[in-house]
């Protein structure tokens, strides 16, 4: 693992630019198969990672690893699929990525050392009953932790590899989890992209699988 920064990526070869294209369109134009709501982005360590000196050594004992939180309904970021002839099936985020307070970043995620203080209380509505639990303790996700670089000639912050994405499909009880690997076609992983003065982000390179966890 490093603590220091990275250097900014090389210029990008034409297709990334041209893919980017290609997505904005379709998202532009609707053209896609919506999935649901990323909840998670995992990363793979890699030796260009940026990780904060005062994180390193929590982070060795975190069974997530590094990852990117949408924590929260109100905050998942919505993804879609694209599927064009002649080319690989793409991840599509279907939003821009920003706080609560409208400034493009990741949203706060809970602090995994945090331990409620008293156990969920039960309180009537109109309709019923329903449980009310502590709010836990919050902190916030720099968008420079995890990332390897900025790609040149863009604002795009990169964050690679993705090692798999927790997704939500809005109306069903079951979570999602895509899986990402080498595409051995062009040598890619995939990476997340993230435009930091607009939010705009997108998936490039790599392939993946969507597996549905206890469904056979």
């Amino acid at each position: 693992m490093t603590t220091t920064a990275p250097a900014i990526m090389t210029i990008p070869p034409a297709s990334v630019a041209d893919n980017l294209k290609f997505q904005q369109d379709c998202v532009r134009m609707k053209k896609y198969n919506f999935i649901g709501g990323i909840q998670r982005i995992v990363l793979e360590v890699t030796d260009k990672m940026y990780i904060p000196a005062d994180i390193l050594e929590d982070l060795k004992s975190d069974p997530m690893g590094p990852c990117i939180e949408f924590f929260g309904q109100e905050t998942w970021l919505p993804v879609g699929q694209v599927e064009a002839a002649g080319m690989q099936n793409l991840l599509l985020p279907l939003d821009v990525v920003r706080r609560k307070d409208g400034r493009v970043g990741f949203p706060d995620k809970p602090d995994r050392h945090w331990v409620p203080t008293k156990g969920p209380e039960t309180v009537k509505t109109e309709t019923g009953y329903k449980m009310i639990h502590e709010t836990p303790r919050m902190i916030k996700q720099d968008l420079r932790t995890f990332s390897t670089g900025i790609l040149r000639d863009t604002n795009f912050i990169v964050y690679e590899r993705v090692a798999q994405i927790l997704v939500k499909p809005y109306g069903l009880a079951e979570g999602w989890i895509i899986r990402c690997g080498l595409n051995p076609a062009d040598n890619t992983h995939m990476t997340f992209l993230l435009d930091h003065t607009t939010g705009e982000a997108h998936f490039y390179g790599g392939l993946y699988v969507i597996t549905r966890p206890g469904v056979q």
